[in-house]
């Protein structure tokens, strides 16, 4: 006959839990520039706009392929618009979270991403398409 009393006697299966710690979080930097080739509408106030849309996606586009190619690419994992304001009476504001993970492969920090976007950007001149006032870069509210 099968009995369960030996069962009872193995001691308890031991669970470890892993607890990440601060360094594992993801940064975030908000990345925010005007683009002087772009008009300000007030579609692009409306997240469910065909314009807001396409223009996001096409400057997200830009963003994640400037990142990508940067001296930081081992840790950016992505880049969003979130935002369209207007800036200088008609130019287009572009409020931007990029996120980078948080390791020791490589130190990102807001001057490091700010250094980035400008180098590889022609001196804040140009994304893709767009042409940016070169005054106009701020990373995490703050210009460098």
């Amino acid at each position: 006959m099968f009995s369960l009393c030996p069962l009872l006697a193995l001691p308890p299966a031991l669970t470890t839990t892993h607890t990440p710690n601060g360094t594992e979080k993801p940064i975030e930097f908000n990345v925010t520039f005007t683009i002087t080739n772009l008009e300000f509408t007030q579609s692009l106030q409306d997240s469910s706009s065909l314009l807001f849309s396409s223009a996001s996606n096409i400057i997200s586009h830009q963003l994640t392929a400037l990142f990508t190619k940067s001296k930081i690419n081992e840790t950016f994992l992505h880049c969003n618009v979130v935002s369209f304001s207007v800036a200088n009476v008609a130019n287009t504001s572009v409020y931007s979270l990029c996120t980078f993970r948080n390791d020791s492969t490589q130190d990102v920090d807001r001057v490091t991403v700010y250094h980035e976007f400008r180098d590889n950007t022609n001196n804040i001149s140009t994304l893709g398409v767009y042409s940016l006032d070169n005054n106009s870069l701020y990373v995490n509210g703050m210009d460098i």
